[in-house]
């Protein structure tokens, strides 16, 4: 029986997993994933979900409990499921597009976002449109999140737009049969969720620091545009004599400044049409 790791124990662990190599390796038997720890494993995704599939094409209407996600929803950082559409109301429970807490969703269809992935958690009524596929994976055997971060690798999205994919420009599809023939490396599962974990904390630190990276940017844009407004505007000087400048729009201007139209301070032509 698999026990799974209390928090403390998952954090110590999963830290340790991303920071040191493992004592022994072996080959995965998969040309295009190499070699892996020896005691981790390699699955078809056939054998560790119970379900891989589109979802259904719904009958939209302006407003509904039911829920429809569609590709907008599912975004390289995870599920928005503010851009959810509504399905007309009926009774979708025995439907097997009907989500499930921990569904690994994926963007199945078009360029740019086919490849995107998210879990499923979401309170309330949800369906999944054409345009995703849904694993439903074994609970026993991989853990939903760590699928969805072993998707988003370089590893894998060259993976499955190498090989998964057909199709051309933006109405290339995803195999279903292909992906249910992928291999997928897996840890045991304590570790899994140890890794999923880790990544979980260390990414939204990083978002953290990215989000406040673009705030002080935002910042320094506004400093940048307030310093030339003023150097052009108002001179060097901060303490400089000031008169109304006659045009509404400009204000007031430095005492000894002149306000002058274009036209008689340069000579204005247009450009040609290149041959």
């Amino acid at each position: 029986m698999t026990q799974t790791l209390p928090d403390a124990a998952a954090t110590t662990t999963a830290t340790t997993t991303a920071r040191r190599r493992y004592p022994v390796y072996r080959d995965s038997g998969v040309a295009w994933l190499g070699a892996i720890p020896a005691h981790w494993q390699v699955k078809r995704l056939k054998v560790i979900a119970d379900y891989v599939a589109r979802g259904d094409a719904p009958d939209y209407v302006d407003d509904s409990v039911v829920r429809v996600i569609s590709q907008a929803c599912i975004q390289w950082d995870g599920l928005h499921p503010e851009n959810a559409k509504f399905q007309r109301e009926a009774d979708v429970t025995g439907w097997d597009s009907r989500l499930r807490a921990n569904d690994l969703l994926i963007n199945a269809t078009g360029t740019g976002t086919l490849g995107r992935v998210a879990v499923f958690a979401e309170p309330g009524t949800y369906i999944a449109d054409g345009h995703v596929t849904i694993v439903r994976a074994k609970p026993q055997d991989a853990d939903s999140n760590y699928l969805r971060y072993l998707l988003t690798t370089t590893l894998y999205q060259g993976y499955i737009y190498s090989v998964l994919v057909s199709g051309s420009t933006n109405q290339i599809e995803l195999s279903r049969e292909g992906l249910r023939a992928t291999s997928f490396i897996l840890p045991p599962l304590a570790e899994q969720r140890a890794i999923a974990a880790y990544l979980d904390r260390e990414t939204a630190r990083i978002d953290a620091l990215v989000a406040a990276k673009r705030q002080l940017i935002g910042l320094l844009r506004e400093k940048r545009a307030a310093l030339i407004s003023q150097a052009v505007t108002r001179g060097l000087d901060a303490g400089v004599a000031l008169r109304e400048s006659g045009v509404p729009w400009l204000g007031a201007i430095p005492a000894r400044w002149q306000v002058k139209r274009l036209k008689f301070v340069a000579e204005l032509a247009t450009g040609h049409t290149p041959s």
